[in-house]
C-alpha cells in the first residue's frame, strides 16, 4: 500500500475515477477505456497527483505502462473485472462523506 489506510482521495479525484469506473462498466472490454495516459492533463492534474488516487487505481488492478509511444499509461488488464474498481471508489465516497460529516462536528463544536 502506498498510503496510509485512512487517506481519502479528493472528492475530484474520486468524481473522475467513478467516471472511469462507468465506462469501463459499460464497455468492460474496449481498451480506450481501460487505458489512461498519465500526461493526460485532467487526468495527471486530479488524479494522478493526488496519492491516495493513485493508491486506490493499483489496489484495484490498475498497472503502470511505459510502452505506449505518447507516453506512460495506467492500464486495466482485460483480466481484471471492474467489480472491484467500482466497489472502491464507492467505499471512498462513502468514507469521503463521513470524514466531511466528522470534521464539519468537530468545527462546531469549537465554535461554540
Amino acid at each position: 500500500m502506498l498510503v496510509e489506510p485512512t487517506a481519502l482521495p479528493s472528492p475530484q479525484a474520486l468524481a473522475l475515477l467513478h467516471k472511469y469506473c462507468v465506462n469501463i462498466q459499460r464497455d468492460p472490454a474496449n481498451p480506450k477505456f481501460r487505458r489512461i495516459r498519465v500526461l493526460n492533463k485532467k487526468f495527471h492534474k486530479t488524479v494522478w497527483s493526488d496519492l491516495a488516487a493513485r493508491t486506490l487505481l493499483v489496489e484495484v488492478g490498475f498497472v503502470l505502462e511505459d510502452t505506449d509511444p505518447e507516453g506512460p499509461c495506467v492500464v486495466l488488464p482485460i483480466d481484471e473485472t471492474s467489480a472491484p474498481f467500482a466497489s472502491a471508489i464507492e467505499d471512498a465516497l462513502v468514507m469521503h462523506e463521513a470524514r466531511a460529516s466528522a470534521l464539519a462536528i468537530v468545527e462546531a463544536l469549537r465554535t461554540t
